[in-house]
């Protein structure tokens, strides 16, 4: 039946614009672009890209959500797709209190309740 849910936290649809930067180690920037969310929760976020991004590769986003720019940091849990078109699922590692209260009213609800 598919991949076994493992997230901590619902998602909701939503298709936001997202800046990205993909980081090496020692701080630099390798690459970065823009693509857009198919859905998105407090946890993470699934990215809809012609970027080729592997599991474990750290992640700097931008999230425009409204007038809102929302911050975070992430890491690529899995890639499916093939040829052109990839969906990358995205767990958030580092996110600010500020961003976390844009998410949490982006997507309707809290982790509290």
């Amino acid at each position: 039946m598919g991949q076994e849910e493992r997230r901590k936290s619902p998602r909701v649809r939503a298709h936001r614009l997202v800046s990205f930067r993909r980081s090496e180690d020692r701080g630099t920037t390798d690459y970065e672009g823009f693509v857009r969310t198919l859905n998105l929760g407090l946890g993470g976020l699934l990215l809809e890209t012609d970027y080729v991004f592997e599991p474990g590769e750290p992640l700097r986003l931008e999230i425009l959500s409204g007038d809102n720019l929302l911050r975070a940091k992430g890491e690529v849990v899995y890639r499916e797709g093939s040829g052109k078109k990839f969906k990358i699922g995205v767990r958030f590692t580092e996110i600010s209190q500020e961003a976390l209260g844009g998410l949490e009213e982006e997507v309707g609800f809290s982790p509290q309740g």
